[in-house]
């Protein structure tokens, strides 16, 4: 590939030189950018384009990548054509055969990228292998790994994981000696070192405080621990004005009855009959009031 200082093809080649892969796909995609026409041309490394994407752990770009390539140019392309096995592999998790996928002969520009892959393919499925297994035949984790049994036991043991009976124990030996401790110490009854007040409590002090003297086994003051507030006493009694606060509407048309109460409210005073019969006469309702009432 030739290219001009400053362009994103020459980004290309010195992130090749520099075996930085990481970034790698993403400068060739700039590169595409710049030169519409470069998947069309035979000249364009398409498998070193699709392997970077891989390594990158972005299959998705990878596969529309093979997508938008011309057919012409996946037919000129036996290497092409290798990297999408590969690709076909990992998508459907098929990893005991991505090995024979990374076999292909690439060439010399691509090798160095197939062979970093190989390698952090195999750190990447011996995580799910932890995850996955308490133990493992070394001819299992080798099939897993792409390698023969005497290399994965090798694998595992650079990893602190212990062979016995045949298998390989998926625990590194200061992890199991760790756990080894503490269920001696917990048979022992003494505490693990854990913090009196634990972090899901969060920042409730009070629950934070009964938490931990439950678990130092102290005893717990209630009255401590929930304080009651004493009442402010009310110095002075509160009055309300009802007359003030709910001011009386009386309809004319419709007088109340109020005044006759009003008029005689002391006691020792009571109505006599003319008085009473003209409050009532006063206070009737006229017929056209309650028929517009109505």
């Amino acid at each position: 590939m030739e290219a001009a200082e400053g362009t994103a093809l020459a980004k290309v080649t010195s992130l090749l030189e520099e075996r930085a892969y990481d970034q790698l796909g993403a400068a060739m995609d700039e590169a595409e950018l710049e030169e519409p026409t470069a998947l069309s041309s035979e000249q364009w490394p398409h498998a070193l384009h699709l392997l970077a994407h891989i390594y990158a752990g972005r299959q998705e770009d990878a596969r529309f990548l093979y997508k938008r390539t011309p057919d012409a140019a996946k037919a000129a392309s036996p290497e092409l054509q290798a990297a999408f096995a590969l690709l076909q592999r990992l998508w459907c998790k098929d990893y005991q055969h991505v090995w024979a996928a990374l076999q292909f002969g690439w060439s010399e520009q691509v090798q160095p990228l197939a062979a970093a892959l190989g390698e952090r393919l195999r750190g990447r499925m011996l995580d799910l292998v932890s995850r996955a297994y308490s133990n493992i035949s070394p001819a299992k984790l080798g099939a897993l790994l792409g390698c023969s049994a005497e290399e994965a036991a090798a694998a595992a043991a650079a990893r602190g994981w212990a062979a016995a009976d045949g298998l390989i124990e998926l625990v590194s030996t200061a992890s199991k000696a760790m756990l080894q401790a503490a269920r001696a110490l917990r048979l022992c009854g003494r505490p693990l070192g854990l913090s009196p007040v634990p972090r899901w409590l969060g920042s409730n002090p009070v629950a934070a405080k009964i938490k931990g003297e439950e678990m130092l086994g102290e005893p717990l003051d209630v009255d401590k621990a929930f304080p009651q507030e004493e009442h402010k006493k009310v110095e002075e009694p509160v009055t309300v004005n009802l007359e003030a606060e709910h001011d009386r509407v009386e309809d004319p048309e419709v007088p109340m009855l109020s005044s006759m109460f009003d008029k005689h409210a002391a006691p020792g005073e009571p109505m006599s009959k003319e008085e009473a019969d003209a409050e009532v006469e006063r206070c009737a309702v006229p017929a056209v009031v309650r028929c517009a009432a109505l």
